[in-house]
């Protein structure tokens, strides 16, 4: 991994409202999405992780926007001493769903792992701080998938956003990262 600097910045659509990301919640099919996660055991978005050991960020598609959402308040286990998201998580938190847009709300699942990440952080939230975490497409270039993602208080601040690549994996690369 490389970091530096960011000059870019990333204007996320509209927030999309805590209590709409909450309906998303309600007929959202887990088992559906848990047989066909690639990386179930992922630490974001994984299904199989248990609330105290992940992120349990499940972005679903939005009825009525090109995007996907999801609610998440975050445990006290991701924070630091402060009582605040620590920023590994915050980038953690932005990352799937920027990757989830190609995968659930495309017409065909094609799992993808992250190229590139670019965050701009406004504010860290503090445990149990209800959010919204989402992500939208930008543009795709051969296998890459460039996309956004962002963080939203309930009252629709954006704590955090970001601009991502995604690239599609091969099926020789899916056996090497051993996606399902």
């Amino acid at each position: 991994a490389v970091a530096r600097p960011w000059d870019g910045d990333i204007e996320p659509p509209p927030p999309v409202s805590r209590a709409e990301a909450e309906g998303l919640t309600g007929d959202y099919d887990l088992e559906g999405y848990r047989r066909a996660h690639a990386f179930p055991g992922c630490f974001t978005c994984g299904p199989d992780r248990s609330a105290d050991d992940g992120l349990r960020i499940f972005p679903a598609p939005h009825p009525e926007r090109e995007l996907v959402a999801w609610p998440w308040s975050p445990s006290d286990t991701v924070t630091g001493a402060d009582g605040l998201v620590t920023v590994p998580v915050i980038w953690a938190a932005l990352d799937c769903p920027s990757g989830l847009i190609w995968s659930l709300a495309g017409p065909e699942p094609e799992p993808a792992v992250l190229g590139r990440l670019a965050t701009r952080i406004t504010r860290r939230p503090a445990a149990g701080e209800p959010c919204v975490a989402a992500g939208w497409r930008l543009e795709a270039d051969g296998r890459r998938r460039h996309s956004g993602s962002a963080l939203w208080s309930a009252d629709g601040e954006v704590l955090a956003r970001a601009e991502s690549t995604w690239v599609a994996l091969t099926e020789e690369q899916m056996a090497a990262f051993g996606a399902r």
